[in-house]
């Protein structure tokens, strides 16, 4: 399916932060503002699911050249576009939660600040592992 082992991990590591600051943001916003707290942070949590999906876009959309040369600078471009995109979307998103009139503020801000960032947080985190092959051609001009 895929070539790059990241790939996967990069899946599975998405789904359960996206699943856990989702879970959490609820259920703080359950304690803080009750019922509409929990329903207006929901649907800012299900809003902040396309953060992990352009994760999973980022890594697997170039995953096709993996092995060759350029793979890793497509990667970084992949999350650099990534980056931007999720802070424009961020701004997007609030703007039109916050203008809908049922929404907590408060409550629909913090779930989708905290699937951003644990977003973020994963791509960092699938940043630091990859990790380019080596160009043979290269090692053969140096030698």
């Amino acid at each position: 399916m895929f070539r790059n082992p990241v790939v996967l991990r990069t899946v599975a590591t998405s789904a359960l932060a996206w699943t856990g600051a989702s879970l959490v943001a609820c259920l703080a916003a359950f304690f803080v503002a009750g019922l509409p707290g929990l329903g207006s942070a929901a649907v800012a949590a299900g809003a902040g699911l396309v953060f992990p999906i352009l994760t999973v876009l980022a890594i697997a959309v170039p995953d096709r050249g993996y092995g060759s040369a350029p793979y890793a600078a497509r990667v970084f471009f992949g999350f650099l576009v990534g980056f931007v995109l999720k802070v424009a979307l961020f701004f997007v998103a609030l703007l039109i939660l916050l203008d809908v009139v049922e929404v907590v503020g408060g409550a629909a801000y913090g779930a989708l600040l905290a699937t951003a960032l644990v977003s973020l947080a994963i791509d960092v985190f699938v940043a630091n592992g990859i990790r380019s092959p080596a160009d043979e051609r290269l090692a053969r001009e140096s030698s």
